[in-house]
Parts: C-alpha cells; structure tokens; sequence
C-alpha cells in the first residue's frame, strides 16, 4: 500500500514538474447573435422542443410562478430543466437547476423511454435565493433569471464547460419560461492530454485590466475581445487542485 501511495505523489509531483508540458490549450473566441426563443408554458413533456438549438454558454432563462405558500410537504421554488448535447448531437444529461438556500448536487438516471439511463444532473443554487426568499417563505408571485451560474455545479460534475454544450431541448415546471440570448462574445478553451485529463477550466480572466470572473467555465461579453488577455485556469489530479496561467495578445 506505501509503495501505491508513494507511486501516485511521484507521477502527480511530476505532472507538476513538467507544468503539462505533453499536453496543448487553444484559445477560442466565438461571438453569437441575441436570439428569443419565446414563452413556454409547464412541461406536459419531459422533454420541450426549441425552435432553434443554442449554445449553452449564451441562455438566459426568466423563469416565473406564483409560489405555494410553505406546507407539510416542504417550499415551493423556482427552478428550469435543459436538455444539453455535444457537439456530434448526443444527448448528455438534463441539466436542472432550482433555487435553494444551500448549494447541493443531485443525480439519478431516466427510466422512461427513448431518454432511459440518460442522467439527470440536479443543482441547488443559492446566487437568486435572496431575491426571491420572502415568496419562498410566504408564498406569493416571483421570478428569476437563470444563467450560466446557476448550472455550474452541474457542469463541474459533468466535467464540461457551457461551450462544450448546446441546449437541444427543455424540461419547464412553472407558469411561464421565457428563454433568449443575447449578442455574446464567448472565450473559451479547448484542452489535450494531460490538461484535458486534468479538466481544465476557465476561473477569471483579465482582458485589458479588467477582472472578469467565469461562468460555466467561460468568459462572456457583450463586446469584441481583444488586447492583453491573462486567462486563469483551474482543474485536479487526484483531487488535489492544479492552477495554471495563460497570457496572450488578441
């Protein structure tokens, strides 16, 4: 058992060393236009058609309800499913995120057809709890806006970032769902060997001397990118956090 141990700390000391040298990290930049969705009433479906695919990395849900006032069974919340993919089309997970005064990760398996052992990845977030606590403890109409924050546990947990994903689809609970984008520029990273194993996230980043900080593992303006960029990484091996810096001219 000491000889596996000590093993593992030599190869993770010398992945360290050689600072990722066998692997490569590409900078991309994406810009995408401000699109409406449109309105979609509760889900009679687990799964709601959108008239256009999206990027994940650009959605923006206003999501509203009037809420249950507390009972025996619990609070009500607010909360919106997304259907995501990769990039050949495959169906990955459905991704959920419902407001909650603690943060939590949840997952369990579909096991109704065509969408059976697809994982359903559910995360509480905590970003809009205050903004809507007094109708979660009282009841009363409320309405958040979900983005890219919301949905970063489960992202982390599925090993993606936002621009690794597209929203093919939706799971809504509550009285209106109104999804839409706006005019995005995305910087993203694309990661090989051992960055890739070590999955390799945007964190932050400062673009011209202004601190951005990362959303699903992307940075998004509403503006060109360019100038002097220091891109801020995060991943782990074995657990332990591994940090790393790109600095670029654009």
């Amino acid at each position: 058992m000491k000889k596996i141990i000590i093993s593992t700390i030599t190869i993770l000391l010398l992945l360290i060393v050689l600072n990722f040298t066998y692997g490569s990290i590409s900078i991309e930049i994406k810009n995408y236009e401000a699109l409406d969705l449109g309105i979609f009433p509760p889900a009679n479906s687990l799964f709601i058609s959108i008239p256009k695919n999206i990027s994940l990395s650009v959605l923006y849900a206003n999501v509203s309800k009037v809420l249950r006032a507390p009972n025996p069974s619990g609070k009500d919340t607010l909360a919106i499913g997304l259907w995501v993919a990769d990039s050949s089309g495959k169906i990955l997970a459905l991704l959920i995120s419902k407001v909650s005064e603690v943060e939590y990760i949840r997952t369990r398996e579909i096991n109704i057809e065509p969408w059976k052992n697809i994982p359903i990845i559910e995360c509480g977030t905590t970003r809009p709890y205050p903004l809507i606590k007094y109708q979660i403890d009282n009841g009363g109409y409320a309405f958040v806006i979900f983005t890219l924050s919301d949905f970063d546990l489960a992202l982390k947990f599925l090993g993606k970032t936002a621009e690794d994903l597209t929203v093919v689809g939706l799971f809504t609970y509550h009285d209106l769902t109104h999804i839409y984008t706006y005019n995005h520029t995305i910087l993203s990273i694309k990661t090989s060997g051992l960055y890739s194993i070590a999955n390799m996230r945007i964190i932050s980043a400062i673009i011209n001397n202004t601190f951005y900080i990362a959303e699903g593992g992307v940075i998004r303006l509403n503006e060109p990118i360019h100038g002097n960029i220091t891109i801020n990484l995060q991943g782990s091996i074995f657990f332990i956090p591994i940090y790393h810096k790109i600095m670029v001219n654009l």
